[in-house]
């Protein structure tokens, strides 16, 4: 009887031993990175999804958000050494390009002899910066890996471990002056406020070139009714 309940318990060690190990053995903490990247106003520029570290994965899905007034993708995704790699071994990998705020990844596995492990490039992305981006801006590159998980035979799915990195476009070039000087005076007045008021209300001020970047006063890349308040701001702490 002691022999008997010996051996269980040996097998009970082995295997959690065992399952631990399998645990470990799908990677330590992997990076999930989108590039960043400099661009003046209507430029192209090409920014890289890409994975590295120590893994081994059955599933991946993740997105990436921008601002689709200040950014336009150019094309579809350039296939990197990861994407091959999940279609090499067997795997599917799909995209979502419906939506011109974001792009969606997504692979998948159907059995462990077709996981996937690389590091590298997963893909890349093409975007055109909007004209009416602010020189100095930064236009955020949001990641959000949804599903990086390793499936086991018997059914358990894994979760793996990782740190998503963000990406951003530095708007570079054109033009610098005071922020809030809409009519290029050389202080920041309500005069300003009341140029841009006019030209948010449809109707057509005389700005400049410098004028118009100037107008952007929160820096947001877009100039709308919050910039007035950020001019507001402006005056009332000078």
């Amino acid at each position: 009887m002691k022999r008997s309940c010996a051996l269980i318990l040996a097998a009970a060690i082995l295997f959690c031993i065992g399952s631990a190990s399998a645990v470990t053995a799908h990677g330590a903490p992997v990076t999930i990175s989108i590039g960043s990247a400099e661009a003046e106003p209507g430029e192209e520029v090409s920014v890289s999804l890409e994975i590295h570290g120590d893994y081994t994965a059955t599933a991946l899905t993740l997105a990436i958000h921008y601002d689709p007034a200040l950014l336009t993708r150019t094309g579809g995704l350039t296939q990197g050494e990861v994407w091959t790699d999940i279609t090499s071994s067997g795997g599917m990998a799909m995209t979502n390009l419906q939506d011109p705020s974001m792009i969606v990844f997504t692979a998948i596995t159907y059995n462990l002899d077709s996981s996937f492990s690389a590091s590298g490039v997963l893909f890349t992305v093409r975007f055109t910066v909007s004209p009416n981006a602010r020189p100095g801006s930064s236009i955020p590159l949001m990641l959000d890996v949804r599903q990086f998980t390793f499936d086991e035979f018997d059914g358990t799915v894994i979760q793996i471990p990782f740190t998503a990195q963000n990406g951003r476009i530095d708007v570079t070039g054109g033009l610098t002056g005071l922020a809030g000087d809409v009519d290029c005076s050389g202080d920041v007045s309500y005069a300003d406020i009341s140029m841009l008021s006019m030209y948010l209300n449809g109707e057509n001020p005389l700005i400049t070139e410098q004028g118009w970047l100037n107008a952007d006063a929160n820096a947001s890349g877009i100039i709308n009714i919050s910039d007035i308040a950020a001019i507001y701001n402006i005056i009332a702490l000078s």
